[in-house]
């Protein structure tokens, strides 16, 4: 799978947004037609010694019972197959809602640049899950089980209240590593709950730390990524399931083991005019694009104005959040009825600082009904006049 040169540039406050180039991660063929894909991840390696600048990612792959993982060496020009997840218990199926990890530091007995990947393990009725971590030392090939962060049940087989564990995101900070995910386990007072534990050896898991749990039992808080903007603080992005449209609220804080009140639901992603984006998002921030770098949150479709629209907006902020411009996705999809285009697309900022690497689901022209993963390489720069 060979990539496309680009050229567009997308203008957002001090920002300036130039794709670089695109290509097909992985999808549908005729030969191969089966694959449902979503949940796309994607990293750089930069922790690897001589492997740094190699690209590895990872989706929900529905049509396995097993998160495949593809490499490309070339910057994302091309890519292949390199290994595969599956689960260390045998009765349990491993590929929900994967996220992929490179240790930027030691933990435990784990060297930086050790691979991780953290994903929802569950049996076949889904009425058990668990937030498990797989290891790899050998740039994603093999894998082995790590731990598990917490164990759940899951969706109820009698009608009453789910009691799952959902969509993990993994973070070092300070010699920890932290695992934030979805958790239902207080479903009757708390339909889903935001929540976060953290490890000194990536083995043993601390208490659970509540984020975000509203008052209201109806919301749903859910998919919560993490990043660190140049301030220092830490900002958190979550739909929240129960208001129309699911739209994307957000939380800061300078201590992750301080979110605050759990029940402060946080504060809405939206630009002036009301626009924003709901379901499944992702945020990012780089450092590049003006005095305080840019702020990214994607979603899966717009929020707030009625408006329908091919492919949703990205919500960019050069402010650390206080202000927030809409401006065209870069890698646009036609929504439909028959499948779940740009269901919780991923970002990865290198550590250059300027350039991000942004993978989405989006409509597979070889198979129409089916999706495919495909990578837009962007670089941000400064036009401030």
């Amino acid at each position: 799978m060979t990539d496309r040169l680009e050229s567009r540039i997308i203008e957002a406050g001090t920002a300036r947004l130039q794709i670089l180039r695109k290509s097909a991660v992985f999808g549908p063929t005729e030969e191969n037609p089966a694959p449902e894909l979503t949940y796309p991840r994607i990293l750089r390696l930069q922790h690897s010694g001589e492997h740094n600048g190699i690209l590895l990612s990872t989706a929900e792959s529905l049509h396995v019972a097993a998160y495949l993982l593809h490499c490309s060496s070339d910057d994302g020009r091309t890519w292949r197959q390199v290994g595969a997840v599956t689960s260390h218990i045998p009765d349990r199926i491993a590929n929900w809602q994967p996220m992929l990890y490179e240790l930027p530091a030691p933990v435990g007995d784990m060297p930086a640049g050790t691979l991780l990947l953290a994903g929802c393990i569950r049996n076949r009725p889904t009425s058990e899950t668990a937030m498990c971590i797989y290891r790899s030392n050998d740039l994603g090939e093999n894998w082995s089980y790590l731990s598990t962060v917490a164990e759940g049940g899951g969706f109820s087989q009698s009608g009453g209240l789910s009691t799952g564990l959902w969509e993990p995101f993994l973070l070092w900070d300070d010699g920890r590593l932290w695992c934030f995910y979805s958790d239902e386990l207080d479903a009757e007072r708390h339909s889903q709950m935001l929540v976060c534990r953290y490890s000194d050896d990536g083995v043993h898991w601390s208490d659970t730390r509540r984020i975000v749990a509203c008052a209201d039992q109806r919301l749903r808080p859910g998919m919560i990524t993490v990043t660190r903007m140049g301030d220092g603080r830490y900002f958190v992005s979550y739909e929240m399931v129960g208001i129309s449209s699911n739209p994307v609220y957000y939380k800061t804080t300078s201590d992750l083991f301080d979110w605050g009140d759990p029940a402060d639901p946080g504060i809405l992603v939206a630009t002036p005019e009301g626009k924003g984006v709901g379901s499944t998002p992702y945020c990012c921030w780089l450092p590049a694009g003006g005095e305080c770098g840019t702020l990214i949150v994607t979603g899966k479709n717009l929020s707030g104005t009625g408006e329908s629209k091919t492919g949703t907006d990205w919500l960019i902020s050069t402010d650390y959040g206080k202000s927030w411009i809409a401006v065209d996705n870069p890698l646009p999809y036609t929504p439909t009825g028959q499948f779940r285009y740009a269901y919780s697309p991923g970002l990865f900022a290198a550590d250059d600082g300027k350039t991000l690497y942004y993978v989405n689901n989006i409509n597979s022209e070889e198979v129409p009904s089916k999706a495919k993963i495909e990578l837009a390489v962007i670089e941000i720069t400064s036009c401030e006049k």
